[in-house]
């Protein structure tokens, strides 16, 4: 959350990239949490890695050896979508890798596409307008990237990316350090960074760097998967390709549970507001075994969702968890009339919200003032406030949408007021 000293709002900061875990080892897999993140050079860590049938695998790798990179030459920065300041949007820099200076054109249309399959998904689609896009165009001196059609061939790029990362053909690698340089160039706010290989070759890779092949058409369904990593802060809900969890703690994901459904109505733990709803995936709302890499011992939501097989919907509780991730890095209110100094009775107070659909509404002393929600702007001389005695007016903007249940939640991430006091 990025706040103004100007505005008020329950609940603290917590700005900055966040961090998705895609390896680990397996004690930490058998106590039920996800695997920590390492880089491309660990060795022996277990990976998610993706593979043409829509369905996600944990699979352990061998030791990586460093790729070099290319010196840093970026051609340009373009925008391919700005709705606001980026210090109060979710960010979203790509950037491309084995693109030669005559293949920008295809890199440009890549990650159109890629952009396009983004907003295609719900809640992404509903809340677009959160989002500010770009683009860096990186020059190649070589086309393609390494380990592309196979192990054997190397190729020296600007992001260093290549499959065959850890031993595995489908994993898709880049130089995080090269490629967070590079997506600097057009941001110093950043929350998503993207990297697209020159690649027609199904593959990709997580964390809080996403690598994804542009030229295949697949691929783009790899990116909503891995931000509901990092911005719902949501487990895998795939059983494989462990048997049976034992011991260990509930897992934090708000997807993931050891609990039944019966066990969660009556505690009023995890994703019991959701229980018997219906899914956009099909089926209903309840407490299906298998998840967090294991057929027993973890279960999930819904029959299937985009965090069991790429391609399918995000489902209720996925949903909700992605829209509260999208408001933990964006107020509510971009811009007021300013409230260090008090105002003048006759004064006009306003209110600039960001552009989806929240709801604003208005208090005079502490009344409610029914007749002005919705208008982003209020004239004080209506209300004929009496002189020699302070006033306050205050203005609340919310998101009221129906797929959160969580009120807390909506009251810490989705509301923000801002409050002027009127000169006696």
């Amino acid at each position: 959350m990025r706040l103004s000293p100007v505005f008020s709002r329950t609940g603290t900061a917590a700005a900055g990239l966040l961090a998705v875990a895609l390896a680990g080892a397996v004690p930490a897999l058998a106590d039920g949490a996800r695997p920590q993140a390492s880089g491309p050079e660990s060795g022996g860590q277990y990976r998610e890695v993706f593979y043409p049938d829509g369905h996600p695998r944990l699979v352990k790798g061998k030791p990586d050896k460093p790729t070099p990179v290319d010196h840093l030459r970026a051609s340009g920065v373009a925008t391919i979508q700005k709705t606001g300041p980026d210090t109060n949007r979710f960010v979203i820099v790509i950037v491309g890798d084995g693109y030669t200076s005559g293949q920008q054109g295809a890199f440009d249309k890549n990650a159109g596409q890629l952009m396009n399959t983004l907003f295609k998904v719900s809640p992404y689609k509903q809340y677009k307008k959160l989002f500010n896009i770009y683009r860096v165009n990186v020059d190649s001196s070589v086309s393609g990237v390494s380990g592309d059609p196979k192990q054997s061939v190397k190729k020296k790029t600007p992001l260093g990316m290549h499959f065959y990362c850890d031993g595995i053909q489908r994993l898709l690698c880049a130089n995080d350090d090269a490629a967070n340089s590079y997506a600097a160039r057009a941001s110093s706010d950043i929350n998503e960074v993207v990297a697209i290989a020159n690649s027609t070759t199904y593959g990709g890779a997580g964390g809080p760097l996403t690598s994804v092949a542009g030229g295949n058409a697949s691929a783009g369904q790899i990116l909503p998967h891995e931000m509901g990593h990092t911005t719902g802060k949501l487990g895998d809900e795939y059983d494989y390709p462990y048997a049976k969890a034992s011991g260990g703690p509930e897992p934090a994901y708000p997807n993931v549970t050891k609990a039944a459904a019966a066990s969660m109505k009556k505690g009023k733990r995890k994703w019991y507001r959701w229980l018997s709803a219906k899914s956009p995936s099909g089926g209903k709302v309840g407490a299906y075994a298998g998840a967090n890499y294991y057929k027993k011992g973890f279960n999930r939501p819904t029959k299937d969702s985009i965090m069991r097989t790429l391609g399918r919907a995000f489902d209720p509780v996925g949903r909700e968890a992605m829209i509260t991730g999208f408001w933990r890095d964006v107020n509510p209110i971009d811009s007021a009339k300013d409230n260090k100094a008090t105002v003048a009775r006759d004064d006009t107070l306003w209110v600039k919200t960001v552009p989806v659909g929240v709801r604003v509404a208005w208090w005079v002393d502490k009344k409610y003032i029914k007749s002005t929600v919705g208008k982003k702007s209020l004239n004080l001389t209506q209300f004929k406030l009496k002189p020699g005695a302070k006033h306050w007016v205050t203005a609340t903007v919310k998101d009221p949408t129906g797929w959160v249940r969580n009120e807390a939640n909506r009251t810490k991430y989705m509301y923000q007021r801002v409050t002027w006091t009127v000169r006696p």
